[in-house]
Protein backbone atom coordinates (compact mmCIF):
# COMPACT_ATOMS: atom_id res chain seq x y z
CA UNK A 1 0.00 0.00 0.00
CA UNK A 2 2.98 2.33 0.28
CA UNK A 3 3.25 4.82 -2.59
CA UNK A 4 6.01 7.32 -3.42
CA UNK A 5 3.68 10.23 -2.66
CA UNK A 6 3.49 9.05 0.97
CA UNK A 7 7.21 9.68 1.37
CA UNK A 8 7.04 13.03 -0.41
CA UNK A 9 4.10 14.14 1.75
CA UNK A 10 5.99 13.15 4.89
CA UNK A 11 9.09 15.04 3.77
CA UNK A 12 6.97 18.12 3.06
CA UNK A 13 5.66 17.99 6.62
CA UNK A 14 9.21 17.62 7.95
CA UNK A 15 10.29 20.66 5.96
CA UNK A 16 7.43 22.71 7.42
CA UNK A 17 8.60 21.75 10.92
CA UNK A 18 12.28 22.51 10.20
CA UNK A 19 13.33 18.89 10.60
CA UNK A 20 14.39 18.15 7.04
CA UNK A 21 17.58 16.32 7.96
CA UNK A 22 15.70 14.01 10.34
CA UNK A 23 13.04 13.37 7.70
CA UNK A 24 15.69 12.45 5.15
CA UNK A 25 17.25 9.95 7.56
CA UNK A 26 13.88 8.37 8.35
CA UNK A 27 12.95 7.96 4.68
CA UNK A 28 16.40 6.52 3.95
CA UNK A 29 15.86 3.97 6.70
CA UNK A 30 12.45 3.05 5.31
CA UNK A 31 13.98 2.65 1.84
CA UNK A 32 16.55 0.28 3.30
CA UNK A 33 13.89 -1.76 5.08
CA UNK A 34 11.81 -2.08 1.93
CA UNK A 35 14.87 -3.05 -0.11
CA UNK A 36 15.53 -5.80 2.42
CA UNK A 37 11.95 -6.96 1.89
CA UNK A 38 12.60 -7.15 -1.87
CA UNK A 39 15.72 -9.20 -1.25
CA UNK A 40 13.82 -11.66 0.95
CA UNK A 41 10.97 -11.99 -1.57
CA UNK A 42 8.36 -10.38 0.68
CA UNK A 43 7.60 -7.71 -1.95
CA UNK A 44 8.56 -7.51 -5.63
CA UNK A 45 9.34 -3.82 -6.01
CA UNK A 46 10.61 -1.17 -3.63
CA UNK A 47 8.01 1.60 -3.92
CA UNK A 48 10.43 4.15 -2.46
CA UNK A 49 13.43 3.21 -4.59
CA UNK A 50 13.58 6.73 -6.01
CA UNK A 51 12.60 9.54 -3.63
CA UNK A 52 14.27 12.94 -3.85
CA UNK A 53 15.43 14.04 -0.43
CA UNK A 54 15.04 17.52 0.98
CA UNK A 55 17.96 19.90 0.45
CA UNK A 56 19.77 20.51 3.72
CA UNK A 57 22.68 22.67 4.78
CA UNK A 58 25.28 21.56 7.32
CA UNK A 59 24.99 23.21 10.71
CA UNK A 60 27.31 26.15 11.23
CA UNK A 61 26.43 26.55 14.90
CA UNK A 62 29.47 27.37 17.03
CA UNK A 63 28.83 27.35 20.77
CA UNK A 64 30.83 30.14 22.39
CA UNK A 65 32.80 29.64 25.58
CA UNK A 66 30.55 31.99 27.52
CA UNK A 67 27.43 30.10 26.37
CA UNK A 68 28.87 26.80 27.59
CA UNK A 69 30.04 28.37 30.84
CA UNK A 70 26.59 29.89 31.42
CA UNK A 71 24.95 26.49 30.92
CA UNK A 72 27.23 24.99 33.58
CA UNK A 73 26.63 27.89 35.98
CA UNK A 74 22.85 27.71 35.59
CA UNK A 75 22.90 23.91 35.80
CA UNK A 76 24.73 24.08 39.12
CA UNK A 77 22.22 26.59 40.44
CA UNK A 78 19.24 24.43 39.45
CA UNK A 79 20.83 21.14 40.49
CA UNK A 80 19.39 17.68 39.89
CA UNK A 81 18.62 16.75 36.29
CA UNK A 82 19.66 20.18 35.00
CA UNK A 83 23.10 19.76 36.56
CA UNK A 84 23.43 16.30 34.99
CA UNK A 85 22.67 17.80 31.58
CA UNK A 86 25.12 20.67 32.06
CA UNK A 87 27.94 18.34 33.16
CA UNK A 88 27.26 16.09 30.17
CA UNK A 89 27.51 19.05 27.81
CA UNK A 90 30.85 20.13 29.26
CA UNK A 91 32.25 16.57 29.30
CA UNK A 92 31.24 16.00 25.68
CA UNK A 93 33.11 19.17 24.74
CA UNK A 94 36.27 18.38 26.71
CA UNK A 95 36.47 14.82 25.37
CA UNK A 96 35.23 15.65 21.86
CA UNK A 97 32.67 12.85 21.94
CA UNK A 98 29.49 12.17 20.02
CA UNK A 99 26.22 12.67 21.87
CA UNK A 100 25.38 8.96 22.00
CA UNK A 101 28.83 8.19 23.43
CA UNK A 102 28.36 10.75 26.19
CA UNK A 103 24.94 9.42 27.16
CA UNK A 104 26.28 5.85 27.11
CA UNK A 105 29.04 6.62 29.61
CA UNK A 106 28.88 4.30 32.65
CA UNK A 107 30.74 4.03 35.95
CA UNK A 108 32.72 1.07 34.67
CA UNK A 109 34.34 3.35 32.08
CA UNK A 110 35.88 5.54 34.78
CA UNK A 111 39.43 4.46 35.60
CA UNK A 112 42.53 5.63 37.39
CA UNK A 113 44.15 6.99 34.24
CA UNK A 114 41.03 8.51 32.70
CA UNK A 115 37.80 7.69 30.85
CA UNK A 116 37.61 4.78 28.42
CA UNK A 117 35.37 5.75 25.51
CA UNK A 118 34.00 3.42 22.83
CA UNK A 119 33.33 4.95 19.44
CA UNK A 120 29.66 4.87 18.46
CA UNK A 121 30.23 5.11 14.71
CA UNK A 122 31.31 1.97 12.90
CA UNK A 123 30.49 0.26 9.64
CA UNK A 124 30.12 -3.38 8.77
CA UNK A 125 32.69 -5.55 10.52
CA UNK A 126 34.68 -2.66 11.99
CA UNK A 127 36.11 -3.47 15.38
CA UNK A 128 35.00 -1.44 18.37
CA UNK A 129 37.28 1.57 18.66
CA UNK A 130 38.19 2.50 22.20
CA UNK A 131 40.31 5.36 23.45
CA UNK A 132 41.32 6.52 26.92
CA UNK A 133 41.00 10.24 27.52
CA UNK A 134 43.43 10.94 30.33
CA UNK A 135 42.39 13.05 33.28
CA UNK A 136 42.88 16.77 33.31
CA UNK A 137 42.05 18.58 36.57
CA UNK A 138 38.91 20.06 34.96
CA UNK A 139 37.67 16.74 33.55
CA UNK A 140 38.32 14.89 36.81
CA UNK A 141 36.41 17.55 38.75
CA UNK A 142 33.42 17.37 36.37
CA UNK A 143 33.12 13.58 36.64
CA UNK A 144 33.53 13.68 40.42
CA UNK A 145 30.76 16.28 40.57
CA UNK A 146 28.50 14.07 38.43
CA UNK A 147 29.16 11.05 40.66
CA UNK A 148 28.21 13.04 43.77
CA UNK A 149 24.77 14.09 42.49
CA UNK A 150 22.10 12.81 44.84
CA UNK A 151 19.75 10.50 42.97
CA UNK A 152 16.61 8.67 44.02
CA UNK A 153 16.65 5.95 46.69
CA UNK A 154 15.70 3.42 44.00
CA UNK A 155 18.70 4.34 41.85
CA UNK A 156 20.07 1.12 40.35
CA UNK A 157 21.52 2.33 37.05
CA UNK A 158 25.18 3.00 36.37
CA UNK A 159 25.04 5.75 33.74
CA UNK A 160 27.08 8.82 34.68
CA UNK A 161 24.75 11.17 32.82
CA UNK A 162 21.62 9.07 33.26
CA UNK A 163 18.33 10.10 34.81
CA UNK A 164 17.66 10.35 38.53
CA UNK A 165 17.42 6.53 38.69
CA UNK A 166 20.79 6.17 37.02
CA UNK A 167 19.25 4.72 33.84
CA UNK A 168 20.10 5.92 30.36
CA UNK A 169 17.95 8.86 29.33
CA UNK A 170 15.27 8.23 26.75
CA UNK A 171 15.33 10.60 23.80
CA UNK A 172 12.25 12.40 25.11
CA UNK A 173 13.53 12.59 28.67
CA UNK A 174 16.85 14.07 27.60
CA UNK A 175 15.25 16.64 25.30
CA UNK A 176 12.84 17.72 28.04
CA UNK A 177 15.60 18.33 30.59
CA UNK A 178 17.86 19.98 28.02
CA UNK A 179 15.05 22.38 27.10
CA UNK A 180 14.49 23.21 30.76
CA UNK A 181 18.18 24.08 31.15
CA UNK A 182 18.33 26.08 27.91
CA UNK A 183 15.18 28.05 28.82
CA UNK A 184 16.72 28.93 32.17
CA UNK A 185 19.93 30.02 30.40
CA UNK A 186 17.98 32.25 28.02
CA UNK A 187 16.25 33.88 30.99
CA UNK A 188 19.55 34.39 32.85
CA UNK A 189 21.26 35.78 29.74
CA UNK A 190 18.47 38.32 29.32
CA UNK A 191 18.99 39.47 32.92
CA UNK A 192 22.75 39.71 32.41
CA UNK A 193 22.27 41.41 29.04
CA UNK A 194 24.51 38.94 27.22
CA UNK A 195 23.97 36.91 24.07
CA UNK A 196 22.86 33.30 24.34
CA UNK A 197 21.36 30.86 21.86
CA UNK A 198 20.15 27.43 22.96
CA UNK A 199 22.37 24.55 21.88
CA UNK A 200 22.32 20.78 22.15
CA UNK A 201 24.70 17.93 22.90
CA UNK A 202 25.40 17.38 19.20
CA UNK A 203 26.83 20.91 18.94
CA UNK A 204 29.65 20.25 21.41
CA UNK A 205 31.74 17.82 19.39
CA UNK A 206 32.08 20.28 16.47
CA UNK A 207 33.05 22.96 18.99
CA UNK A 208 35.65 20.64 20.49
CA UNK A 209 37.18 19.88 17.09
CA UNK A 210 37.14 23.55 16.10
CA UNK A 211 38.82 24.66 19.31
CA UNK A 212 41.48 21.92 19.09
CA UNK A 213 42.31 22.94 15.52
CA UNK A 214 42.51 26.59 16.54
CA UNK A 215 44.88 25.62 19.36
CA UNK A 216 47.00 23.62 16.85
CA UNK A 217 46.59 20.35 18.73
CA UNK A 218 48.21 17.40 16.96
CA UNK A 219 45.67 14.74 17.97
CA UNK A 220 42.61 16.11 16.14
Amino acid sequence: DIKPHHAFTYLDKCEERSRGAKGNKEISLLQLILQRAVRKGIIDVNPLAVVDKLPTAPSSRYVSDHELDLALTVGRRLGGASLIVALALMTSYLCVRRSVETLDLERQHIGEKGITWTGAKKKGTDYLRTVVIEWSPELRALIDEALLIQRGKLCTGSFIFGNMQGDRYTKGGWKSNLKRLMDACVSQAAKDEIEFRPFCLQDLRPKGVTDKLAAKHLDV
